[in-house]
């Protein structure tokens, strides 16, 4: 499956836009996807980043022109007209058959979506704003609103689904693990966080850092988080180093930071499910236009803590915040609450319903034995396997039921559409796995075999997150399990492959 994703980051756009398209990518990478970002506006943090992750990336030349006459709010964010950047777009695309254009841009809209409908089977939108109409299959607005079920009624022409709220906010997968590893906070404040996101053009941190320097004999610590192009990076850090604050610059590290603190000033925005995924109390504030009306909602639904001040005025937040630190029942409700909303499992569920793999992982169980025994002993499979001799009827049935009681090993039958597909065996040694897969006789030439692996491999994370590395055993003559190991991402070493599982 190919898809392209259009996003940029600017000064007025912030860099969440780019971070969430990022996440949904690396999600639908592991789904098979190849994912390829398209950008007028970006720098080179950015580019680098992509190039780091493996995504490529294409960019839009066209010269910004004087704006047409255009009622979109946020239109002079693009720097041209509609319909350059779709021509553009177009233009990078063409000769290449793709599934999916994913667009996150509150310049851009119908009339884009519908130039570009003959450049891709579906077009996905992912929306905040519901303050225009949409032409597209898919919308995605993760944010939390009193209204949320009415906010796109008449503004999406033709048949669309929408996926509302933060049940599927595009969390990266670190948040996932962070949360599993959560140690309970206690009712002391020891650590706070600043964030106000990854550009943070007004500056919010240093008003933040002020009003915490003001607070006489503090008891906590402090990490202060600003991104590579943040417009007063240096005089933040050396502030920071005055006040005996640590200063993480372009982090990617953020789960880690979340869990560690007991509160956080911050901005509203995507980091607003960040935090409560880990359950983080948060003095949040509305820090753009469009950022006020979601901040609102979350706070009505009891998960931030939004105080109506001027978030300029650092001795109101000072105020606020000491609010906060004396208040142990209110943060502990702010975190409930939140983690109640926020399970960081949002990303997986919008890639699965894009790019769907269909096959589904079933642990064996005693009605499989004797599938499994024919499958075994089915001479495809055998001249394969490390024993290649026929099995017995007993001798299986012993190893069958020995392997179903493993606490360190787990069968799986992988089934399309009820139909048997193939069989998938791990062996669990502390952060390792070593994975046996074969398909049946009947799927063995139906192209399924890297589908299955990729199945396996999801299921694997989702369950054992531990792992870091899945090991495959090839017998020396097996050439063809060694190509398919090798052309999923596996790597050589004597006759045993492995891939390291990024988390």
């Amino acid at each position: 499956m190919k898809i392209a994703i259009r996003v940029d980051v600017s000064f007025n756009m912030g860099s969440g836009h780019f971070m969430r398209c990022l996440t949904l990518a690396e999600h639908l990478k592991v789904q098979g996807a190849f994912v390829v970002f398209i950008s007028h506006h970006i720098s080179e943090t950015y580019t680098d980043m992509l190039e780091e992750k493996g995504f490529e990336f294409r960019r839009l030349d066209y010269k910004s022109k004087p704006l047409e006459v255009d009622e979109i709010t946020h239109a002079s964010w693009l720097g041209g007209s509609q319909h350059e950047d779709a021509k553009a777009t177009s233009s990078v695309l063409s000769g290449e058959k793709w599934n999916w254009i994913i667009v996150d841009h509150y310049a851009l809209d119908y009339r884009w979506e519908s130039e570009l409908r003959s450049s891709t089977e579906k077009i996905m939108v992912i929306d905040d704003l519901a303050d225009r109409t949409h032409d597209c299959d898919l919308l995605l607005d993760q944010n939390l609103y009193s209204d949320m079920n009415q906010r796109y009624e008449g503004k999406i022409l033709g048949s669309c689904r929408v996926l509302l709220g933060p049940r599927y906010a595009l969390l990266r997968k670190q948040f996932q693990e962070a949360r599993s590893n959560l140690q309970k906070r206690s009712d002391k404040v020891e650590r706070v966080l600043i964030f106000f996101g990854g550009i943070d053009a007004e500056d919010y941190t240093s008003i933040a850092i002020s009003a915490l320097a003001t607070i006489s004999n503090p008891v906590f610590e402090v990490d202060v988080v600003i991104g590579s192009q943040h417009p007063n990076k240096s005089k933040i850090i050396e502030e920071c180093s005055k006040l005996g604050y640590c200063c993480h610059v372009q982090t990617d590290n953020m789960a880690t930071l979340i869990a560690n603190a007991d509160i956080a000033i911050g901005a509203g925005g995507s980091t607003i499910w960040e935090r409560c995924a880990l359950g983080l109390p948060t003095i949040t504030f509305s820090v753009a236009n469009n950022q006020k009306k979601p901040t609102n909602d979350a706070a009505q639904a009891g998960v931030i803590y939004a105080p109506e001040i001027n978030s300029k005025l650092f001795d109101e937040i000072k105020l606020h915040f000491m609010a906060l630190v004396g208040n142990p029942l209110l943060r502990k409700n702010l975190s409930s609450l939140g983690m109640q909303l926020v399970d960081a499992k949002g990303a997986g569920r919008v890639a699965s319903i894009m790019c769907p793999l269909g096959i589904v992982l079933e642990e064996a169980e005693q009605k499989d034995m004797q599938s499994v025994y024919e499958w075994r002993n089915h001479s495809s499979i055998r001249e394969v396997s490390r024993n290649s001799s026929p099995i017995e009827w007993q001798e299986h049935k012993k190893w069958f039921k020995g392997l179903l009681s493993k606490k360190n090993a787990k069968l799986l039958i992988g089934r399309l559409n009820k139909k048997d597909v193939g069989v998938i065996r791990f062996d669990f040694d502390g952060c390792r796995a070593e994975i046996s897969i074969y398909l049946v006789p009947e799927m063995q030439n139906a192209g399924m075999g890297s589908n299955l692996l990729k199945t396996a491999e999801n299921w694997l994370k989702s369950r054992h997150p531990e792992i870091d590395q899945i090991d495959a055993e090839v017998i020396a003559t097996n050439g063809r399990s060694k190509h398919f190991f090798t052309n999923n991402g596996y790597t050589h070493a004597s006759s045993t492959y492995f891939k390291r599982m990024k988390l």
